[in-house]
């Protein structure tokens, strides 16, 4: 088909509609589902088309690299061993990043085109010829990185073998190879400056140490920065220092599985593991605007907080009872700058019921959530039922839910409700008009399934619609399922997965 006679413009937007980046703002993209497999692929074969479409396509195809290795499929069934329960299944593919390397090396003009990556640390074997290597090497020396452990300038041609044999030529195959991956995504980030958006997951618990073979970075582009724990090998949150002193800009910070293994590690033996200095204190947490983390001591979760003067959206969820914060404590040192915050317990999916989890006796000493009128400028609230009310609480102290919100609140979301809240909804639309006149909306997530026994009651609570709808409030409904999958907290961090989502999935990053 001639395309001479098709405006550039057209053809912009055509290869926009064929970029996952362009088509998904703020959004991770990913090389994990067949769609946007075939839509790169496609892209790709325009840029051969001729050298006009290419002159267009090819800035666009390089708006993103993925690396695809993300989860295939999750157990997110009951497990009554707690490692089996959220398990990730892997199949991990060459991912091809020494190739895409070689790329941003030898064509700098796309390497500046690069708005966003996904790396992941990877078991397989980086097949590369002398002639690459001689390119990598030569390029990561310019830079000032030291080689990684094991350098070959003969490179490996061979797929790394399942199983060794006498057959097998050992100098075929890389036994360093998860270092020269690692080596490889540093030089990948060190050669994409414009890059806004990066999520990295580190399989490893000492692969956050990039550092070690290369000199400070300067990431002046970088935005938005989403890391993540993978198959079990979590990190730490003082590790991630060197990403926050490379990101002077950085405004949204995902974190999670920032508490590495707490059991097995010897790390935690060098500091007091409930003093939170040793976890913050060398953070440059002052300029960002939202974070969403979770599992931290609490010790380390109101230092950070204190640290975060910029905060504005906060997104904190607790895996056990044990680590809930206070979060009136937590912020009683800054100014409290927060507009959206969600704060939650994220429930395994246990057979007997979601209530039976509030039968743990770290439940009955964790600090209820009584007010948050200090958070002059909040907007929006999202917090489970149980973090408000005691099990043995009755829904009929009619004030609670006044004295809880500040006057700016616009939005309310109660997350996780397993009994009638019906008095205390009655009274909060009644005094809506005169304390809280921004207030638009309010949405109940039920735990799901609802156990018979209160079936009726939380029928009953529905009535409370039209007591909202005189006074202009929007109500909605929801279901909360146990057993959310986290990293559905990351805007496309679960794709192609039918997973349970966290409750009140997080909007696209900025």
């Amino acid at each position: 088909m001639e395309s001479y006679s098709v405006p550039n413009e057209i053809i912009v937007q055509i290869c926009s509609y064929l970029c996952s980046h362009c088509q998904n703002p703020g959004v991770f993209p990913n090389s994990n589902t067949v769609e946007t497999r075939i839509e790169k692929v496609t892209l790709a074969r325009m840029c051969r088309s001729s050298k006009r479409i290419c002159s267009i396509a090819q800035p666009i195809l390089f708006h993103y690299y993925a690396c695809g290795n993300l989860a295939r499929s999750v157990h997110t069934e009951f497990s009554e061993h707690y490692a089996d329960w959220n398990r990730e299944r892997w199949n991990l593919e060459d991912d091809k990043l020494a190739v895409f390397v070689r790329t941003l090396i030898t064509r700098p003009d796309l390497a500046s085109c690069v708005e966003s990556l996904q790396l992941k640390g990877s078991g397989k074997q980086d097949v590369c010829t002398p002639e690459l290597m001689k390119i990598l090497g030569d390029a990561g020396s310019a830079l000032g990185f030291k080689l990684p452990t094991g350098w070959s300038w003969g490179g490996w041609t061979g797929k790394y073998p399942d199983v060794w044999t006498d057959e097998v030529k050992p100098e075929s195959f890389n036994e360093n190879r998860l270092d020269f991956h690692k080596w490889l995504m540093a030089v990948a980030i060190a050669l994409t400056p414009r890059t806004e958006t990066l999520m990295y997951m580190c399989e490893y618990i000492y692969e956050l140490d990039w550092s070690t073979n290369t000199p400070p970075m300067v990431l002046p582009a970088l935005k938005t920065l989403a890391l993540r724990g993978a198959q079990g090998g979590d990190y730490y949150l003082f590790q991630i220092h060197p990403f926050l002193t490379a990101a002077p800009n950085l405004q949204t910070l995902y974190a999670l599985n920032c508490r590495g293994d707490a059991i097995s590690s010897i790390i935690l033996l060098s500091f007091d593991y409930n003093d939170g200095d040793p976890w913050v204190e060398d953070l440059a947490v002052s300029k960002l605007r939202k974070l969403v983390l979770d599992e931290l001591p609490m010790e380390a979760f109101e230092k950070l907080m204190e640290r975060c003067v910029e905060l504005e959206d906060l997104v904190y969820y607790i895996h056990f009872w044990h680590d809930c914060p206070d979060i009136t404590r937590a912020f009683s040192q800054t100014e409290k700058r927060l507009k959206k915050l969600c704060f939650g317990y994220l429930p395994d999916p246990v057979p007997t019921g979601y209530e039976s989890l509030l039968d743990d006796e770290d439940y009955g000493t964790i600090p209820i959530v009584t007010s948050l009128r200090e958070f002059t400028q909040l907007e929006e609230l999202v917090i489970d039922q149980a973090l408000l009310y005691r099990k043995s609480d009755s829904s009929r102290d009619t004030e609670r839910l006044e004295g809880l919100l500040p006057p700016s609140i616009r939005r309310v979301h109660f997350t996780y409700v397993y009994k009638s809240m019906y008095e205390d909804l009655i009274y909060l639309a009644s005094v809506a008009p005169g304390s809280f006149p921004k207030l638009q909306s309010v949405k109940i997530g039920l735990v799901s399934p609802i156990p018979p026994e209160r079936v009726e009651e939380i029928e009953h609570m529905k009535t409370v619609e039209p007591a909202f709808a005189d006074v202009g409030v929007h109500v909605s409904w929801e279901e909360n399922v146990m057993g959310p999958f986290l990293y559905t907290a990351i805007p496309g961090g679960a794709p192609g997965l039918t997973v349970t989502s966290v409750p009140s999935a997080p909007l696209p990053f900025p």
